[in-house]
Parts: C-alpha cells; structure tokens; sequence
C-alpha cells in the first residue's frame, strides 16, 4: 500500500501530487516537472495567501516565501513555456509586500522637514517603485491573485497617503520668511 508521503505519479495523477506535496511542503520545495503539479501547487499557495485577513500578516507571509516563488518562477513551468504559471507575479508581491511591511508606519518617526525627505532618498523611492509595479495590470486569469494585488494596491495607496500628508503638513509648518521658494516647473526660472 502506497503511503501519501510517498506519492509516486504512476498511482496518484500528477494534480492529486501536488496537493499531497503542498500539504507536505508548500511553495517551499522546488520547482515540479508536472505542468498540473505546479498550476495545483501554485493555486493552492493563492488559496493560502487569501486566508490572511490584515495587511501585516500578509506581507510577512509573502515576505518570507519571495524567495521560493522567486525558485518557482525560474522554473520550467515559470519561465521557459508559453503556458505558464505566474509564480514571478507572486514573487513581485512579495517584494512589494516586504517594501511595504519596511515602511507601514514610517511617517510616525518625522518630526522635521529634512526626515522626510532623507527618507525618500534613502528609501522611499522604493516604496514608489514598488507602487507602481502593484498598479500594472497583467494578463493572468486567476481571480484570487488579483485579490493579493487589491490588498497590496491599498496598503499602497495608505502609506503613500499617510507620509505625503505628513510631508505637507512639514511643509506647511515652514515659519514665514524662511526659504519657501516656489518648485519651478521643469524649463522655467
């Protein structure tokens, strides 16, 4: 009698693997042969990640596992097919979500104009970036990434709220007669 923990495609079908190998091991092992072995492997990922309901949990999660979608990615079925299985999507939301978890409350620590601004040139920047790689749309169908991404997009949207009010209100508070020059228009002076 075959265990499963030994799962051997000739008596289980290669789907039925995966979702014996994710049980056992998540994303966390390699990339698998079978096409329908990672498409299982990969949606039952999805159905996890989908399982979190506050954005901290979330991007420690996808954090954590950047790495093994990032294996999965350059794998067979990741890269070098025309049917692929968007595992760089999802390593791309795990990058962001790291990015995003770094800087969550950022602003709390700015007491003077220059805080912000040395934050944005040391770091913000990539929060930015980060921004605006979740804003692109891609052609994939599987509805439950696109609810990653509207969680992702929001905490985005959050932290680029919180830290611009925060700079105005550190440019508002500019006492008057201090340097409050105009920012010029890019060609005028």
């Amino acid at each position: 009698m075959m265990t499963a923990s030994s799962c051997a495609l000739s008596d289980l079908s290669a789907s039925a693997c995966a979702s014996v190998h994710a049980d056992r091991c998540g994303a966390q092992a390699g990339p698998l042969a079978s096409y329908m072995g990672e498409k299982t492997l990969f949606q039952n990922e999805i159905k996890q990640i989908n399982k979190f309901e506050n954005f901290l949990e979330l991007a420690t999660y996808l954090a954590r596992k950047k790495e093994n979608y990032l294996r999965h990615a350059q794998g067979f079925w990741g890269k070098w097919t025309k049917k692929r299985v968007p595992w760089d999507i999802l390593a791309g939301f795990g990058r962001a979500a790291q990015v995003l978890r770094e800087n969550e409350d950022v602003q709390k620590s700015w007491h003077t104009l220059k805080a912000p601004i040395a934050w944005y040139v040391e770091k913000g920047w990539r929060v930015d970036a980060e921004g605006e790689c979740l804003m692109q749309e891609w052609p994939i169908e599987e509805a439950d990434l696109f609810a990653v991404q509207k969680t992702l997009r929001k905490a985005f949207l959050q932290i680029l709220d919180r830290t611009n009010t925060v700079f105005l209100n550190s440019l508002l508070r500019i006492p008057p007669g201090r340097s409050r020059r105009p920012c010029l228009m890019p060609g005028r002076r």
